[in-house]
């Protein structure tokens, strides 16, 4: 294809070349000009394979004609050919037609370029890498299933999917002459072209990063400004919605319309986080929402506006989406998002909710953890001989979290989590923003507190700061006209911010030895450490974390904040066969776990704890209970989630009535009772007593569920109180023995070691 001649493939862009725009200097779809001459061309070519004869051509109007077909038999797979392949007539191209047994017809293989025309009827694969391509008066076969040279243009990529072709590979090769001149686009090797590109997507409270895979590797994009990590910052300017560092830069101009870190708010009521310190150093107020949450107000036009952090973070997997399909030009259909340690249902639903309004299909989500792991290729020590401990630290912009992983054949086991969403980077930037605000007011008598302008200034030069002291010694923390012409500035050393956040540090430290206690392992016993969220770039964080595991695989060769958008990506592209499933999937190397017991209460008040906190899904688990009266027709079966000893301790997730027991003595009925968690945390229970029928309820993941923090604070709550419910244990075991001798009466027990007894209630 030569300058000033049209090669006919009826692209969009025939009338002038998209970029040059001078269609009779340079004519013809994706020529352009010399100074243009680095972009690629955005019409495609089709390669075609000839497996018939060679008389078989298109004509002038651009029909396909063939004639008899060979009896040769198409062998397989043939790659692009090489020039002394190709037809020696100009616009010569042979097609394959059907042989009436399925089956294509072979002879030399040969190339050319041509459009698929839009009177397409069907498309399918006859082979693994051919697709068969018929239409009203012919049909042919692609190489899997046709190949696109150079960037394609949306309108191409949906009419290629309106015709039915969806995630789909090809190969490009032979010389291709699309610049002024002679030059070759695409050489005779190969490019591989790939159509839906997959991606992983982590989405943290302070900044969000988005891979995808792309030509067959992971490749991180990075925004607009160059850099690989967005802030979770929105600001809205009239119409116009801007997302990232340059909201990041209209804070101070633009403080009443500007917001952000709204995922501490996900699934939060009002009254949570009304009186919350980060709440009250930010700059917009929260409100509460229609359904009590906690949403943003702003100011958009010149009116308020509410945004609720749904919105918020729909606004900001848009953003991210964006700049993976302006990287690779392809739509980015389905990602995997990663998801908190901890993450609950409740969480997940309003993820999903957020992916949604971003039109993000979601194909799984990924524990944050486990996204390390797999960046790491952990995931990838299928033959090792014995399991492998993993410890991952992940500090991020406003949470912390310290997992314990079990690596065993490829298979990754969470055995234990910790961690708090009240502690994190921020907490290191607020230490340094108080350090300054009291030197400025030291000096001037001015407390930059109350003004909010001021307090984002200098709150901004505070974080750069921050990030600075992770590879200098010091840094200049200097703001002009702070406040009331006041300037401000301050040298910070390393070891004075060390001092101002090692307090913080040790905290997360407390973690380790919480987690290595509950699983009766020793700091030699692990494996390998894994360093996650921009935090872990600090050297106080470092030298700690390396001087507890001396000798130990400290992984911290990637950039930390880019880890789980990494390991999301690498787990997107195994999953990239599931792409037109129609609901996410789970990853393959992932466990869930019960995240709190599950119990039934007993007639004395205390509960029965059917399964375990921890407890590996999907998981099943069957008790024998008894009635507490005689001639007792019914139980009443009250289903628990927590970890204390006592039933009003706990929380209320179902009941089920079991009516129409025989008459009998007390302990004589036999209740038998199954609880059964899905791996999606669907609880079943079925409860049943021989002579009564069975009973059968099943309690779905209600949205109203737990968060991550309620889950920890439950957990914590449950290990203070711990020495209140042993002592209350004792009481009730001393009451239960009284109670036998006082009757003189034995009680044959129904299942070992001991007979729980269900309350009872009547039933109307």
């Amino acid at each position: 294809m030569r300058c000033g001649e049209c090669a006919g493939c009826r692209a969009p862009d025939c009338v002038k070349c998209r970029y040059c725009r001078d269609m009779k200097k340079y004519g013809g779809p994706g020529l352009r000009k010399q100074s243009c001459k680095d972009r690629k061309c955005i019409a495609p070519k089709i390669v075609m394979l000839n497996q018939s004869k060679d008389n078989q051509y298109v004509d002038e109007k651009g029909n396909i004609v063939y004639s008899e077909q060979s009896g040769d038999t198409f062998p397989g797979f043939y790659e692009a050919p090489d020039a002394s392949d190709r037809p020696e007539e100009a616009g010569a191209v042979t097609v394959a037609p059907d042989d009436g047994n399925g089956s294509p017809t072979l002879s030399v293989v040969r190339e050319c370029e041509i459009f698929v025309k839009p009177r397409l009827t069907t498309t399918h694969f006859i082979a693994a890498r051919f697709v068969l391509v018929q239409g009203q008066d012919f049909h042919y076969y692609l190489i899997e299933p046709f190949v696109v040279l150079g960037r394609m243009d949306y309108r191409w990529r949906e009419l290629y999917k309106d015709l039915g072709f969806r995630n789909l590979k090809g190969l490009a090769g032979g010389d291709v002459d699309c610049h002024v001149g002679n030059d070759n686009m695409v050489a005779s090797m190969h490019a591989v072209i790939s159509w839906d590109a997959h991606g992983g997507i982590d989405i943290g409270t302070t900044h969000g990063c988005v891979g995808v895979w792309h030509n067959g590797k992971v490749n991180i994009i990075a925004n607009d400004q160059g850099f690989r990590t967005t802030p979770a910052y929105v600001c809205f300017e009239g119409e116009e919605v801007i997302v990232g560092d340059t909201a990041v830069n209209k804070l101070p101009s633009h403080a009443d319309s500007t917001i952000y870190h709204l995922k501490r708010l996900l699934g939060k009521s009002h009254a949570d986080v009304a009186n919350r310190d980060f709440v009250k150093s930010w700059p917009f107020d929260v409100t509460e929402g229609a359904k009590g949450g906690a949403h943003a107000e702003t100011v958009r036009n010149g009116e308020k506006h509410e945004v609720s952090p749904v919105d918020f973070m729909a606004l900001l997997l848009q953003n991210l989406k964006e700049l993976a399909e302006d990287f690779t030009g392809e739509t980015l259909e389905h990602v995997v998002i990663s998801k908190p340690a901890h993450a609950d249902e409740k969480h997940q639903e309003l993820l999903n909710a957020a992916a949604e309004k971003a039109g993000v299909k979601v194909l799984t989500y990924l524990s944050e953890p486990l996204a390390a792991a797999i960046a790491y290729g952990l995931d990838e020590a299928a033959n090792n001989p014995k399991p492998e401990y993993v410890l991952v630290f992940d500090i991020g912009g406003a949470t912390h979290d310290v997992t314990l992983l079990n690596a065993d054949k490829g298979l990754f086991e969470v055995l234990s989590s910790k961690g708090k969403d009240t502690l994190g980077g921020e907490d290191f930037t607020n230490a340094v923003f108080e350090h300054c605000a009291k030197s400025f007011l030291r000096k001037t008598k001015l407390d930059v507190k109350t003004n909010q302008k001021a307090s984002s200034r200098l709150r901004l030069a505070c974080e750069t700061a921050k990030r600075t002291l992770s590879t200098q010694t010091q840094s200049n923390i200097e703001v002009d006209s702070l406040m009331e012409g006041e300037d401000f500035s301050l040298k910070l050393s390393r070891p004075r911010f060390e001092e101002l956040i090692i307090d913080y540090v040790t905290d997360i430290m407390k973690e380790v030895d919480a987690i290595l206690e509950e699983n009766e392992l020793e700091k030699d016993d692990i494996d390998h450490v894994v360093l996650v969220g921009g935090s872990t770039r600090i050297p106080l964080v470092q030298s700690m974390i390396k001087k507890s595991f001396e000798g130990k695989t400290t992984h911290l060769q990637m950039p930390p904040d880019e880890v789980i958008a990494y390991g999301a990506t690498i787990e997107a592209s195994g999953l990239a066969e599931l792409v037109d499933a129609p609901e996410p999937k789970k990853p393959v190397n992932m466990v869930n776990v019960v995240p709190l017991n599950l119990s039934v209460a007993l007639a004395n008040g205390s509960v029965s704890e059917l399964i375990q906190r921890e407890t590996i899904l999907p998981a099943t688990h069957t008790e024998l209970f008894t009635t507490s009266e005689d001639n007792q027709e019914a139980v009443f079966l009250q289903i628990y989630e927590g970890q204390r000893l006592m039933a009003k301790d706990n929380t209320l997730v179902a009941q089920l009535s079991v009516a129409g027991i025989p008459p009998m003595s007390k302990g004589d009925a036999e209740i038998e009772v199954t609880f059964t968690v899905s791996t999606k945390g669907v609880l079943s229970v079925t409860a049943s007593e021989r002579k009564a029928g069975k009973k059968t309820l099943e309690v779905t993941n209600d949205p109203k569920r737990l968060s991550t923090a309620d889950v920890a604070a439950i957990v914590k709550k449950a290990e203070d109180a711990a020495d209140e419910d042993d002592e209350l244990l004792g009481q009730l075991e001393d009451a239960e023995e009284a109670e036998e001798m006082e009757a003189a009466t034995e009680v044959e027990a129904v299942s070992s070691p001991a007979v729980p007894v269900v309350p009872t209630q009547d039933l109307d």
